[in-house]
């Protein structure tokens, strides 16, 4: 409206002012009505839509006859319906890490590698000085051996290995890259700028670090299927008159699952244990693989066994000395072959820098020799050989004959799980934490234990670090390390372990209070042949309800 059409409008009284403006908003008034119309339709639209989409919904109900029922038979009958639920989970889980320490779980695929995603600081720049290191170390056992990092085998060379069919390597005078308690230092010189001094120093044990970990309700909670009212494998199975009616019964539950059910089934059924005849089945079933091998298996591995006939590489013969020292165990001798394979296969193994779910070392490239190309990573598998790594494998071969599908299940594990008891990080399920979780439940459960075991200078952390770094390999018999394997697949929680450390403290504590030496409690430790492991970590977290 001008200025002028204004100072008219205002002179006038109110009622003649009304009347003027009411004539002048005709055109505004039609307009206004038109709009009112326009609304009400739209919201008989969105009536309809509502009435329609509950009408879609009560008749896409699953409970109702139909099309529904038609689509999930179908899926029931093709075998679909199954497939879709591992797909699912294995597709989530790729992406569980990120989300760790609030609790959510993104089905959206990763935007960064994990090894990129440390939180803090301080582990950040430990792990980059510790991957470091490792690849220092390794170029200086080339420079002084004279060797090149990675060579193609002569053509004579090749045929004796092929009639041998192992890889030859010598190891007189070698040395290890690292082993446990050089990561164990390098973890506990990490320190926390921001953490108070004061604090710190209260703290009794090595790990100053404050990381999450779960409370003892919380673990309660979170393994309730190890609970004494549930029926398990290497608890039940020993009973003298029932044992033998539960291993039946238990066996033809799993084939039940095995036929019927999906990868979350077969996780809740390992939660228990296995029976040992359906354990290699379950285990691929539950990392989702397919239960019998595949030809795709074959055909991989014997790429790879190629592969080692055909390329030499500076770490073959750490490698070969680890497992050498793994092979020196009574229990892990006879499996010299497959070992040697298995490991030799791995270390070739591109595919394992893509399917780890956290980048334990750096990669060292190959720069330096242009007949490879400069992306070619030393070893392949980007994986540097260290003392025990060789213990991750040994206990499969009581699980799995079959070599393609023996190596397809070792990589498997590694990737998803051992990995993680590798990698400096705070990241929840990774070595650190599940340490600290160690100290903090003996600490709780065993204040008197704890504090006597420090006082005769024997940190409680140094025993338990390789237990769990290794996963228990070497301390419990074969059969107790696998039911104990069984429960950490099935949960899918490394925190297990943590449980299992404590509880062979505990049930060691009233020696162990006797020693008033270092070297005296080291050697009540060390003796664990005997343990039956679920009963111990029942009576840790279930003790109550004993």
């Amino acid at each position: 409206m001008a200025s002028k059409e204004r100072e008219e409008l205002f002179g006038l009284d109110p009622t003649m002012r009304l009347s003027a403006v009411f004539s002048r908003s005709e055109n505004a008034a039609s307009q206004a009505k038109l709009l009112h119309e326009q609304l009400k339709n739209d919201i008989y639209m969105i009536r309809l839509k509502q009435l329609a989409w509950k009408e879609y919904c009560r008749v896409m109900d699953a409970g109702s006859s139909g099309t529904p029922k038609s689509i999930s038979s179908i899926l029931d009958e093709s075998g679909l319906k199954e497939q879709i639920k591992t797909v699912t989970v294995k597709a989530v889980e790729h992406n569980r890490a990120i989300h760790d320490t609030v609790g959510q779980v993104s089905p959206l695929p990763r935007t960064a590698r994990f090894s990129n995603n440390e939180r803090l600081e301080c582990i950040r720049k430990a792990r980059s000085a510790w991957e470091q290191g490792i690849n220092e170390e390794l170029q200086a056992i080339a420079t002084e051996s004279k060797r090149p990092f990675l060579s193609v085998r002569s053509a004579t060379e090749t045929n004796q290995l092929i009639e041998l069919n192992v890889v030859q390597a010598p190891t007189e005078g070698v040395k290890f890259l690292f082993d446990s308690e050089d990561l164990l230092e390098t973890g506990i010189a990490i320190a926390n700028p921001n953490m108070n001094p004061v604090m710190a120093d209260r703290y009794m044990g090595l790990l100053k670090l404050n990381l999450p970990v779960p409370s003892l309700d919380q673990l309660i909670e979170q393994f309730a299927e190890l609970g004494c009212g549930e029926a398990q494998f290497g608890v039940d199975d020993g009973h003298p008159s029932a044992g033998a009616k539960f291993c039946t019964t238990r066996h033809d539950e799993g084939e039940s699952v095995l036929q019927q059910g999906s990868i979350l089934d077969v996780r809740s059924y390992l939660r228990r244990g296995v029976a040992p005849g359906l354990r290699a089945r379950m285990w691929r079933r539950a990392c989702g693989l397919h239960e019998e091998p595949l030809p795709s298996e074959e055909q991989d591995f014997l790429r790879l066994r190629v592969e080692c006939d055909r390329l030499e590489l500076i770490t073959d013969e750490l490698f070969l000395h680890d497992i050498l020292t793994v092979l020196d165990d009574p229990r892990y001798f006879i499996f010299d072959e497959e070992l040697k394979e298995i490991i030799f296969s791995f270390s070739r193994d591109e595919a394992v820098r893509e399917q780890c779910h956290y980048q334990i070392h750096s990669p060292l490239l190959n720069k330096l020799q242009p007949t490879f190309p400069a992306t070619t990573a030393v070893p392949p598998c980007a994986v540097q050989p260290f003392l025990g790594f060789a213990t991750y494998f040994a206990p499969l071969c009581y699980v799995i004959k079959h070599r393609a599908s023996l190596y397809t299940m070792s990589r498997l594990l590694f990737c998803q799980l051992w990995c993680r008891l590798n990698v400096l990080s705070g990241d929840s399920n990774t070595l650190l934490p599940v340490c600290k979780l160690f100290e903090v439940l003996l600490l709780q459960l065993q204040p008197r234990l704890f504090m006597h075991l420090v006082n005769i200078g024997l940190q409680p952390l140094k025993v338990a670090f390789s237990w769990i770094q290794l996963g228990f390999v070497g301390l419990l018999e074969v059969d107790q390390l696998l039911l104990l394997w069984d429960r950490v697949i099935g949960f899918m929680d490394l925190n297990i372990f943590a449980v299992a450390a404590v509880s062979i403290f505990m049930v060691r504590a009233e020696p162990l209070l006797k020693c008033t030496v270092e070297a005296e409690a080291s050697l009540v430790l060390q003796e664990c042949s005997r343990l039956r492991i679920v009963p111990l970590m029942q009576m840790l977290l279930f003790r109550d309800a004993r």
